[in-house]
């Protein structure tokens, strides 16, 4: 045979080989298209979702925000079309929520157990130590206790009323990112008393803008579910309010069943009127007598870290107003924006949830993004040995 002769068979056979390949070939790029169209999906669904339940839009409080989702939108869509692997896509949905600063609004992804609102070490126990005569040491690591966690805040609480006055406090938050201010709120008013407590919120509290969305009512109606909301007559539950131990742990959640009752009810009124927004201008009126605090004499530390965010932050605030003894000791802590009560919303893919907050603070005094800088720095937050001593010598040299 000539040259010519084996080298036109050989093409014969490869292109009999190439007709078996190429129907997979198609198959597989047909695969690689429609993943990164549902990638892209993700992100249609994302802005979806914050144009029709973030409290950010059309707020007269943030006129700004609507803006910035378009633009932000845009630039994401634009870098989809450029997008070569479906891999892509999942950076470009990370990039597109980042750009608001907002670490209650972020992709939570599956595979990823850690969130801008929490880093470093995570404290476990809800503990009362006593650190030297006359001051204590609370470990509080989250304000989103488990049912574990929650029997160990109610076992300090316990201690915190049978020991004498202290000298000193030591609340150490260190990585404590947040959760619910009613948890916080518990703490405050086993030293300072329920009474002092709640005229100083109530004086200082700022407004909150709810966003009432279809999706978001139906959220808190299924949190009000939870605690029985609704299935109960709560002006039975105010009566029996005034009649009872405030600091009962049953009280605790009867107060809280009342105060989402009332929520309900605003929202789902603003709702059905067709708004937007609905502005909780308060639920109780404030105290107009002076009332003198428990824990006046006390002085209080703080220990801050990073991952300080959320709720750990309302908790700070929280103290500020309790008392005017108090010192911060850490790191510098995170910040946090006006907006926050987040909801979970799985994205198209599965491939993880959007977090997103639901509710603005009014006129809060410390401003979006702002953090809490230690009175006295200590670098190697972690090492629970070397903290201890450091605060042990501040304490005895005062």
């Amino acid at each position: 045979m000539t040259f010519r002769v084996y080298f036109e068979h050989f093409v014969y056979k490869l292109c009999a080989k190439m007709k078996k390949v190429y129907p997979l070939l198609i198959m597989f790029l047909s695969s690689f298209s429609q993943c990164a169209d549902i990638g892209v999906a993700d992100i249609d669904f994302v802005y979806q979702q914050l144009l029709e339940n973030h409290p950010g839009v059309d707020s007269e409080y943030d006129p700004m925000f609507r803006s910035r989702l378009e633009t932000y939108y845009t630039e994401a869509k634009q870098k989809a079309k450029m997008a070569k692997r479906p891999g892509a896509i999942k950076n470009i949905l990370n990039d597109f929520v980042d750009k608001f600063d907002d670490c209650h609004l972020k992709i939570s992804w599956n595979s990823k157990k850690s969130g801008k609102c929490g880093r470093h070490l995570q404290l476990e126990k809800f503990k009362l130590t006593q650190f030297q005569k006359e001051a204590i040491w609370i470990t509080i690591p989250t304000f989103k206790p488990s049912e574990e966690q929650y029997g160990q805040l109610q076992n300090v609480l316990e201690q915190v009323k049978r020991l004498p006055p202290q000298n000193y406090v030591v609340f150490d938050i260190r990585g404590n990112g947040g959760g619910d201010s009613t948890y916080s709120e518990m703490i405050l008013k086993s030293f300072f008393g329920k009474e002092y407590v709640e005229q100083k919120i109530c004086q200082e509290d700022s407004n909150i803008l709810w966003r009432t969305s279809n999706d978001n009512v139906n959220y808190l109606k299924s949190v009000m579910e939870s605690f029985g909301v609704g299935q109960i007559d709560t002006s039975f539950l105010t009566l029996y309010l005034e009649k009872v131990d405030a600091t009962s742990e049953m009280t605790n959640c009867l107060e809280k069943m009342i105060n989402y009752e009332q929520l309900l009810a605003g929202i789902l009124f603003s709702y059905n009127a067709g708004s937007r927004h609905w502005l909780e201008e308060g639920v109780h009126k404030c105290a107009e007598k002076n009332i003198q605090s428990s824990g006046s004499d006390t002085k209080f530390i703080i220990i801050t870290s990073e991952a300080n965010a959320s709720c750990a932050l309302i908790f700070v605030d929280s103290m500020y107003l309790m008392t005017p003894n108090l010192v911060l000791l850490g790191e510098e802590t995170s910040g946090d924006t006006m907006y926050t009560e987040i909801r979970k919303v799985p994205l198209l893919t599965k491939r993880g949830w959007l977090v997103l907050p639901i509710k603005q603070r009014i006129n809060r005094k410390r401003q979006s993004n702002e953090t809490y800088k230690p009175d006295i720095p200590f670098e190697d937050i972690n090492n629970t040995e070397a903290l201890r001593a450091f605060v042990r010598e501040k304490i005895n040299a005062r």
